[in-house]
This record gives structure tokens, C-alpha cells and sequence, in this order.
């Protein structure tokens, strides 16, 4: 464009703060409670965010592994009755950005977990313990289990005899049992549980104490091979949830919670899994792209009026917004009349998001003839020499594309109605061009 001032500016790296978390990374106001942070200091923003999101990502996850506790001690208690205790409600709470907090809060959340799942182990073990002697003991009460040392039932399992013999063993055994299963993380499933259930009635029934205990010692390691199937289960679902610790959105809401439910399903989809969560991060990659082209079409607005301001141009009403939005704004000065500055912004090149094209030129009313004599000539064209340094000191890489036509700045005609500044007086204007009459003195 022959006529107007062409700049390529490739942004600094810009985050936006909360002026009360700001602290020492701020660099430039931009309204009541809000602040820029560019360059390093936006660096510095940027990780401390991702360390508060980490934190966060933390805190629920934690909180998701308490809620899973909860649910696997409601259901307990519909099998077993009130052997079983209920962990208390867990409220949500957040730290926001108290790093500090955060770990607090997250510390208390694993250990609050800890204590809830080793006291439902424990009982889920003594329950299940209890649940199989008895079935053992009503079957050697039934002859349906015979004594160690006699072919046939005891007809009096309450005197001395093999009988009382069975039950005491079977005591001693279901202590041992008791200790097995409350081993067993509860979150196994329930194909497994029954089947360890299984061996264990089979161990207890078992011809001989010795055989009883080497049954029990399988067993042991059945319960092993059970919670690392869990633990691996965990262990490959946190693995996919590690991509989303420093991701916010709607989609990465939904997917901690499937992936939350997950961790209930012995046979999670895998393949389902992983492609929601490519999905998930795709839409929270696009949607922090959107936030951050706003950011930087934001601050590139708020850097060019600041700029042109100290230079002692007066913006339009909402400058700011008018430029970053539809990507045209106006300025003027106090001491013209019916001139503005026009600053188009475009996008720059799309393989540098960070780069931006700006435009400026002069604009006049079409029915205007604005006085652009050489004083303001000059005027203007020092304001655009003194533009890339002011805009070099807001961390702007500046590049002059063109400096105008040869022959000097030219003004654009524009419609009188999208001038956005007080028209100079009509009559004042008409007076101005009319010639003078001298009066002749007598």
C-alpha cells in the first residue's frame, strides 16, 4: 500500500494475570485488576499457570480416588451390612493458585485415601473371611465335610472329638484367610473376587491341615497377581491422564470423569479411551490456541494505542476492542481537524501465530478538506518514526515494511459516518475557504 505505513510485528509471548497474582511478573497495566505479563515474565506466568494446573490436576485426581473408595465401601455395605463403614462425604475443594495450598490439600486427600482404603480392606477381608468359615462350618456341621481322622460326621461337634478338632483348625485357618483377603485391593473385580472366594472355600475344605495351608500360601499369591492387575489397570490410566494435568476445557472435564470411571471396569475399552483422549486434547490444544491469538490480537491493540497515546494521539471509544475484534481502529489528535490515524491489523504469517501485520494511514470525511500542510506533515511522520522503538519497548519484534509513496503521506477519503471523531464546525469550515473582503477605509 503506496500510501500508508506498513509494520511487521511478531508479538512477544503475552499471558494475562489477575493483578493480585501478578507480583513481580507484571510489566503493563491494561485495566482495574488486571495486568500484562510479556516476555520472561510471561515465561514465568505461563509455568507458574502449568504448575497451578498440575496442582489442581492433583488435587482431583486424588479426589476422584477417594470418591472410587466411597463407592467400592457403598457397595461393600450392601453385601456385607454394617461391618463395612462408609468413608464421610468428601467435599470438592480447590486451592486456586496457592501452590502451597495445593499441596496441602492434595497431601491430606492421599492420606485421607490411604486410611479409608486400608480400613475397607480390612473389613472387606474379615467379611469375606467370616462369610466363607461359616459356609465351611455348616458343611462340616451337615456332614458334608468329614473330619480329618473319622469317614463319617461328628454327631457331637460340642465335645472333644474329631469334629471339634475340624472347627478349631478351621478357626486358626480362617484367622489366616482373614489376613489373605483383607490384602485384596478392593478395587478387583468381581470375576476375580468370586473366583479367589472359590479357592478359598476349597482350602478350607481341604483333607488336611498341611494341604489347607499350602492352598492358603497359592492363594497369597493369587491375591498378589489379583492387585497387580489392579495397580496396572491404575498405573495405565493415569498414563493416559498425564496429557491433560496442564489442560482446562469442557472436554478435558468429561474425560477425567470417564477416565475416573475407568478405574471401576475390570475390561476398560482401551482403544475408545485413548481416542477421546487424543480428541480431548485436540479440542483443549484448538481452544488455548483461540485464548492465545485473542491474548496477543489483545495486547497488540493495548501496545499501539499506548503507544500512539505518549505520542499524544487520542483512541477512539473502545480502541482496544474495535482492533483486536474487527481489526480496525482509529486515533486522532487534539490540535486536527476532521484527520484520524486508521490502524488495520492482520493476521501475519500462519506458520508464526505470534506475528501480526499492521497497517496505518491517514483518513479524512469525504466532504472534508482537512488542513495537511507540512507542520503536519512532519508531525505525523515523526510520530511513525517514533512508533517502533515505543512498540520495541512493549517486547514487540518490529519490522518497517513501508514508510509510504515517495512523494510523502497521502489522506484516504472515508464516509463522513464511519469518522469516528467530532466533525470540525460546518460554518467554520465554509468561512474558512470563502474569500476575504477588505474594508475600505474612508
Amino acid at each position: 500500500m503506496p500510501c500508508g505505513f506498513e509494520l511487521g510485528l511478531v508479538a512477544p509471548k503475552v499471558g494475562l494475570v489477575a493483578a493480585s497474582a501478578a507480583g513481580p511478573v507484571a510489566v503493563a497495566g491494561l485495566a482495574v485488576g488486571m495486568t500484562w505479563a510479556v516476555g520472561r515474565a510471561a515465561d514465568a506466568l505461563i509455568e507458574r499457570q502449568q504448575r497451578v494446573l498440575a496442582a489442581n490436576f492433583r488435587i482431583e485426581r486424588a479426589a476422584d480416588r477417594y470418591q472410587a473408595v466411597r463407592r467400592w465401601a457403598e457397595r461393600a455395605r450392601a453385601e456385607f451390612g454394617s461391618g463395612i463403614d462408609l468413608p464421610s462425604e468428601l467435599p470438592r475443594r480447590s486451592a486456586g493458585a496457592d501452590l502451597a495450598r495445593a499441596d496441602t490439600l492434595a497431601d491430606d486427600l492421599l492420606a485421607r485415601t490411604a486410611a479409608a482404603e486400608q480400613t475397607l480392606h480390612a473389613q472387606l477381608g474379615a467379611a469375606r473371611a467370616r462369610r466363607i468359615v461359616a459356609r465351611v462350618r455348616a458343611a462340616i456341621a451337615d456332614g458334608a465335610v468329614t473330619s480329618r481322622t473319622d469317614p463319617g460326621p461328628d454327631p457331637a461337634l460340642g465335645s472333644p472329638g474329631p469334629g471339634r478338632q475340624r472347627m478349631t483348625e478351621l478357626a486358626e485357618l480362617g484367622e489366616s484367610l482373614h489376613r489373605i483377603l483383607s490384602r485384596l485391593d478392593a478395587g478387583a473385580s468381581d470375576v476375580a473376587v468370586r473366583q479367589l472366594e472359590q479357592w478359598a472355600e476349597q482350602a478350607l475344605r481341604a483333607p488336611s491341615p498341611a494341604t489347607a495351608r499350602r492352598l492358603l500360601d497359592d492363594l497369597r499369591h493369587s491375591v498378589d497377581k489379583a492387585n497387580q492387575e489392579v495397580a496396572a489397570r491404575r498405573a495405565r490410566l493415569d498414563t493416559l491422564a498425564a496429557p491433560l494435568r496442564e489442560r482446562v476445557g469442557p472436554a478435558v472435564t468429561v474425560m477425567h470423569a470417564r477416565l475416573a470411571a475407568a478405574a471401576d471396569d475390570p475390561r476398560p475399552d482401551w482403544p475408545g479411551l485413548t481416542a477421546a483422549i487424543d480428541a480431548a486434547l485436540a479440542d483443549a490444544r484448538a481452544a488455548a490456541d483461540h485464548v492465545q491469538t485473542a491474548t496477543t490480537r489483545t495486547y497488540t491493540a493495548w501496545s499501539v494505542r499506548e503507544s500512539l497515546q505518549q505520542l499524544g494521539y487520542t483512541a477512539e471509544q473502545g480502541f482496544d476492542d474495535r482492533l483486536a475484534g474487527d481489526g480496525t481502529a482509529h486515533l486522532t489528535r487534539p490540535d486536527w481537524q476532521d484527520l484520524a490515524v486508521r490502524v488495520v491489523q492482520r493476521p501475519g504469517d500462519p506458520h508464526t501465530p505470534r506475528r501480526q501485520d499492521l497497517h496505518l494511514d491517514l483518513v479524512a470525511p469525504r466532504d472534508s478538506e482537512p488542513d495537511f500542510g507540512p507542520a503536519v506533515r512532519d508531525q505525523w511522520q515523526t510520530s511513525v518514526a517514533a512508533l517502533t522503538p515505543a512498540l520495541q519497548e512493549r517486547g514487540f519484534d518490529v519490522r518497517v515494511d513501508d514508510r509510504g509513496a515517495d512523494s510523502g503521506p497521502h489522506v484516504h477519503p472515508v464516509d463522513g459516518q464511519a469518522y469516528p471523531f467530532d466533525r470540525a464546525d460546518r460554518s467554520r469550515r465554509d468561512r474558512r475557504h470563502q474569500p476575504r473582503l477588505r474594508e475600505r477605509r474612508p
